[in-house]
């Protein structure tokens, strides 16, 4: 039977939106510290007189505002390092076709709906399946409700690690 590949795994299907995501919080936490410097220097309304907080109050403000800077990044480094680090693993098991591969037709579709809230699932040959939209994976994760091309009855082969489908073959 002829296939043709509606999704294959890559490096360019990398979900770096969650990493990024942490990219905001870098800079509230730089944004904390620029607020905090500024605290140190004079007064704009009162040029004689410097900002009413006291001591051990702006001592409190600079670790807090270290220390959101810091996790911040620290986050954002980690979660860029998870996902590239899961993404190449994937791409290394589809290269070396090391993955398993089932074949046969989609029974036991669960559609997943439009607004999200449960997994879209699906079972072939005896291997279930489920993803979401809104999840980070470099695997396929397009649903139904959402324009993909999963349908009960369909015709595929898929290679898989886990619950996590690196190719999607669908029959002519």
């Amino acid at each position: 039977m002829a296939y043709q590949t509606v999704f294959e795994t890559g490096i360019g299907r990398c979900p770096l939106w969650f990493p990024a995501f942490g990219l905001i919080f870098v800079a509230i936490g730089v944004a904390l510290l620029k607020w905090y410097r500024s605290l140190q220097a004079t007064s704009p309304l009162w040029p004689n007189r410097r900002w009413p907080i006291r001591a051990p109050n702006r001592r409190g403000l600079k670790y807090f505002a270290w220390a959101f800077f810091g996790g911040s990044v620290l986050w954002t480094v980690t979660a860029f390092a998870a996902v590239t680090a899961e993404c190449y693993q994937r791409v290394q098991t589809l290269n070396q076709s090391t993955a398993r591969v089932v074949e046969g037709r989609v029974t036991d579709f669960l559609p997943m709906p439009y607004a999200g809230h449960q997994d879209e699932a699906f079972t072939v040959n005896g291997v279930r399946f489920s993803y979401s939209d809104f999840g980070p994976t470099c695997g396929f994760n397009h649903s139904a409700s959402h324009g993909g091309p999963i349908r009960e009855g369909l015709q595929v082969r898929i290679p898989y690690v886990g619950n996590a489908i690196l190719k999607l073959e669908v029959a002519r």
